[in-house]
């Protein structure tokens, strides 16, 4: 497993550290984006700059959370794709959510 770990952060370096191949401000679709406030390994900067950059998206700050943060919020994550899918959320702006629970 800390292999498997140390291979995925290694990748997320390398792309965070090269150009994409791609413009990020021309994606079309909606792009939702989650990012902890206490990831050691992109900082958090960079993910307010590409939640800005690509249009139609919304980034949602994970107080508290490092890089792997997503992982423990996966029915957040997977109910908010469900809700885009489905038309009853629209991804725009930013949010943040707090500890409690709730989102603003």
């Amino acid at each position: 497993v800390l292999q498997c770990v140390t291979g995925i952060t290694m990748l997320d370096v390398t792309l965070f550290g090269r150009p994409w191949g791609f413009d990020p401000g021309r994606i079309g679709s909606p792009v939702l984006l989650w990012h902890g406030d206490a990831d050691h390994i992109v900082p958090l900067v960079h993910g307010k700059r590409l939640a800005k950059t690509i249009p139609n998206s919304r980034l949602t700050l994970m107080p508290g959370r490092g890089h792997f943060g997503g992982f423990s919020e996966v029915d957040e994550v997977l109910g908010t794709i469900r809700r885009v899918w489905d038309g009853t959320d629209m991804v725009t702006g930013h949010q943040r959510r707090h500890p409690e629970g709730t989102t603003t």
